[in-house]
């Protein structure tokens, strides 16, 4: 970011009590927040793609490829975790009514529609900067 003249002033935060405190809790957690983090940058590339310029290409296509590391992040906390499937969403999008598809929970991910929105979920969570 700061390469791109950008900042972000908060480098230190905290987090909820008991966080840390089991392997399930972590894992449980961790979960959480990848949900927040693949939201994000489903909200990125649907505002990115908005904008058929190279640059709005070039966003929407970053923010695809890093959604896709945290879909991998998430199903990693679920296969540690033991739950089954470990990808419990349907291609991540508005899926309607749990079917016996596998993986299909009828659960759909949550897209902010902006980076305040992703932000204030981590907030709710728990997740808040230290000053």
């Amino acid at each position: 970011m700061q390469g791109l003249g950008l900042g972000f002033p908060k480098t230190v935060f905290s987090f909820p009590a008991g966080t840390f405190d089991s392997a399930s809790n972590m894992l449980a957690f961790g979960e959480q927040l990848e949900d927040i983090f693949i939201g994000a940058y489903l909200g990125a590339v649907k505002a990115a793609a908005g904008d058929f310029d190279a640059l709005g290409t070039f966003v929407a296509e970053a923010a695809a490829q890093i959604m896709g590391i945290e879909c991998e992040h998430r199903v990693l906390i679920r296969d540690i975790a033991g739950l089954n499937p470990p990808n419990d969403r349907f291609y991540e999008g508005n899926v309607g009514s749990p079917s016996s598809d596998l993986g299909n929970t009828g659960t759909p991910s949550v897209v902010y529609a902006t980076g305040d929105a992703a932000v204030a979920a981590l907030v709710a969570l728990g997740v808040t900067p230290v000053s």
